[in-house]
């Protein structure tokens, strides 16, 4: 098992700072804001309080995904190590088969598995230079909004991309692997290509003896 934890202490300073100047105006011009609101004529007073309410809701949303939710990627690719002991004494089983792709996001240090990609489920890596992978005359379908989800604190233009299948529709997952991490994903999926040609070709020894 290889775990990654990604946490975005670069910008940790300036976005705390900028965290507290939003709080003091918000504070010091709450009252001014809310008292304006109210003094506006119909529609706009109700207008202005929805847009207040979606400031709030956003910047709620920044604090919860940016200084507070972090995540954790987790690629189980051998067994537990021979001597290692669960708590009850015996040793130690992943829960999971070798392959699993996990995602998971943490908060207060406890984490909530968010995606759990089965080895079956496993299509591809694609790295943020790989963009032409997604052509339309290539084997890969582009990415839609409601089949992509994001689970990085960093920006999605240098985000990587696990491409996965599950119930006959790709599902497509944007995040930030180490070199370590990335490395373990492309050797799972290398074996899969080696066990998929090894299997088509069996098949087509077996037709050929048949025949």
């Amino acid at each position: 098992m290889y775990q990654q934890h990604l946490k975005d202490e670069k910008s940790t300073s300036l976005t705390d700072f900028l965290l507290v100047i939003v709080f003091l105006l918000l504070a010091i011009f709450m009252r001014q804001i809310v008292d304006f609101c109210a003094s506006l004529p119909a529609p706009w007073r109700s207008i202005s309080q929805l847009v207040l309410f979606a400031v709030f809701v956003g910047i709620c949303l920044f604090i919860y995904k940016r200084r507070i939710c972090a995540f954790r990627y987790t690629v189980i690719f051998q067994p537990a190590p021979e001597g290692q002991l669960d708590k009850f004494g015996n040793q130690l089983v992943w829960p999971w088969p070798i392959g699993t792709v996990l995602f998971e996001r943490m908060v207060g240090g406890k984490g909530k598995i968010a995606q759990e990609i089965a080895p079956s489920e496993l299509v591809a890596l694609v790295k943020p230079d790989a963009v032409g992978l997604f052509s339309s005359k290539a084997m890969l379908k582009k990415p839609g909004f409601f089949n992509t989800e994001r689970l990085t604190r960093f920006s999605s233009k240098t985000a990587s991309m696990l491409v996965f299948e599950r119930g006959g529709k790709a599902g497509y997952i944007l995040f930030h692997p180490d070199e370590t991490l990335t490395g373990h994903i492309e050797a799972l999926l290398a074996a899969k290509r080696e066990a998929k040609a090894e299997a088509e070709a069996g098949d087509a020894g077996a037709g050929q003896a048949d025949a």
